[in-house]
């Protein structure tokens, strides 16, 4: 978040952008992801998945070859043992599974989501895009 917060002044300096609008720049940005992770959290609140496993999923919907318990833990700043529990968590219930390569080497796995997994995540993300585009328009404006 605050490589974002010095990419944006960066560029509102570049712009001469004023203080007050920037300030609203970063209550609509604060006010977007809010309402985004409010609206998707719900949505996958609704199948039984607490706040970690929500967390976990989001985070290998942009790692398709899959990531280690350890790189999920560094990505979600929560705690290795945690993030073992809930991949053991999703892997049953059939969100997640081991990155089939990294099975047949026996090397350390790699969890990545099943098809079930990119199929709940990608349809949160794509009912969400509203929001983001209205924070564009917003921007635009």
């Amino acid at each position: 978040m605050l490589n974002i917060f010095y990419t944006v002044c960066r560029q509102a300096g570049e712009n001469d952008m004023t203080a007050d609008a920037m300030q609203r720049l970063f209550l609509n940005m604060e006010t977007l992801v809010k309402e985004y992770r409010e609206s998707a959290n719900a949505e996958l609140r609704d199948l039984g998945l607490r706040s970690a496993e929500i967390l976990c999923l989001q985070t290998l919907m942009y790692h398709p070859d899959g990531l280690s318990v350890i790189e999920l833990a560094g990505a979600s700043e929560r705690d290795k043992a945690q993030i073992s529990r809930t991949m053991k968590s999703l892997n049953s219930r059939g969100y997640v599974q081991e990155n089939p390569a990294d099975a047949a080497r026996q090397r350390k796995v790699r969890w990545q989501l099943s098809d079930l997994g990119q199929k709940v995540t990608w349809s949160m993300l794509e009912k969400n895009a509203g929001t983001w585009e209205q924070f564009r328009d917003q921007l635009q404006s």
